[in-house]
């Protein structure tokens, strides 16, 4: 009835302007105070301002923890939160397949020298597979769930990848350049919309940032791709450094241009992937 009451007298809009979360509301969350007629919603007590999970779940949002658990100084990764070894932390490598349709394909994919954080479909272990299928509508079905592409995130270690070709820009400058970088590379409009409906959130905050791209040759290093039937691979992963004034980023020697493309055409089985990677610090909690 208490409940019933405040929505009568407050609209919505100013409840959750108040920091009160309604569906939030149980009896495990309260300030003490004097003793209100028992209820199921406030139990004679009055509620926190956040819901209990605040602190676990960053119910503050926009741009959780962006990319990861985060320090920013130096500005990296907190590597003790997350398993295996490495300096480098490939967050959300997308992974399309197009070609087509009912082309039934494997990828093996060897975590030979990084590890496997979260991947979905799933994978397990060092050597894991995804076996799917391409639908007439684009999308792939893996264990009889359609996605519209692959993801995966790991560990692995900077010395794998180049660090003499690359760009250095504010936000803007680098995410229009690895946006750009996409289209040059034949990625669709939409694995592009992928990337820039993520990134420009996920991106930890800095006034400057170095980017050092990535191609197949130097990703099949850390994680390999064992692709039947023969597939065309498009990879690019970009390693962004934030440019501090206490932890200068390494600089680019020479521009970066990319030397594989995809070859949009409809009848080519192709794989494509695009993604964006950190430094994680090494150090250990002991």
């Amino acid at each position: 009835m208490r409940l019933l009451l405040i929505l009568l007298i407050f609209p919505l809009n100013l409840l959750a302007a108040s920091g009160l979360c309604i569906h939030c509301l149980n009896q495990n969350n309260y300030w003490r105070t004097p003793q209100i007629a028992p209820n199921p919603y406030f139990y004679g007590q009055a509620q926190y301002p956040t819901p209990w999970w605040f602190p676990y779940g960053q119910y503050q949002y926009t741009n959780w923890q962006s990319p990861g658990l985060w320090q920013p100084t130096p500005p990296s990764m907190i590597g003790h939160h997350y398993p295996g070894s490495g300096n480098m932390a490939a967050a959300k490598p997308n992974v399309y397949v197009s070609g087509p349709a009912t082309t039934k394909f494997n990828i093996n994919v060897n975590f030979k020298n990084s590890t496997l954080w979260i991947a979905a479909p799933t994978l397990n272990g060092e050597k894991s597979h995804w076996r799917g299928e391409i639908l007439a509508n684009g999308k792939l079905a893996v264990e009889g769930v359609h996605y519209p592409y692959l993801y995966y995130d790991y560990r692995s270690h900077l010395e794998l990848f180049q660090m003499e070709e690359g760009m250095c820009g504010s936000k803007n400058q680098i995410i229009s350049h690895m946006s750009e970088t996409l289209g040059e590379m034949g990625f669709r409009a939409q694995e592009i919309a992928d990337f820039k409906e993520h990134w420009p959130h996920k991106l930890p905050t800095a006034a400057k940032y170095c980017v050092f791209p990535q191609e197949a040759q130097a990703l099949q290093k850390a994680v390999e791709f064992e692709i039947s039937p023969k597939a065309h691979l498009v990879q690019v992963n970009f390693i962004v450094y934030l440019d501090h004034e206490q932890a200068p980023a390494p600089k680019p020697l020479r521009p970066w241009r990319a030397k594989t493309a995809s070859k949009n055409d409809p009848a080519t089985f192709e794989v494509r992937e695009w993604g964006v990677s950190f430094v994680v610090d090494e150090k250990k909690v002991h």
